[in-house]
């Protein structure tokens, strides 16, 4: 992998709750806005904000899954600023909205114990 694309993911997965832009993470790999896009596209297959996006989206399930933060805390800690567009993101990816979700996994663990 591309040595700066490399630092600027492992930093961003680092820093999540940051409010990441494109022209952000371009200056924090010294690289222009388009040389960022095509080396980011071109070494993890996504976008820059897809992958952001997405890294988010999974962070939050996780803490959804094995916290008992709210989901209004949940949002905040990985980065998301619209509860709206989170809800969203989350549901197009997972296919249920964040407190469904939460729920469903609950009901799961519960009926995972009593069948052993």
């Amino acid at each position: 992998m591309n040595y700066r694309i490399g630092r600027l993911t492992e930093h961003i997965l680092e820093n999540l709750k940051q409010p990441w832009s494109v022209s952000e993470m371009a200056r924090w790999a010294n690289l222009s806005g388009p040389r960022l896009q095509s080396l980011f596209k071109k070494e993890t297959k996504l976008t820059p904000i897809q992958f952001l996006t997405h890294h988010r989206l999974e962070k939050a399930k996780e803490l959804l899954e094995n916290t008992n933060l709210k989901v209004r805390e949940v949002i905040a800690e990985v980065g998301f600023f619209d509860p709206s567009h989170f809800s969203r993101e989350f549901k197009k990816a997972y296919g249920r909205n964040p407190e469904a979700h939460r729920q469903f996994e609950y009901d799961e663990s519960r009926a995972n114990k009593t069948n052993v």
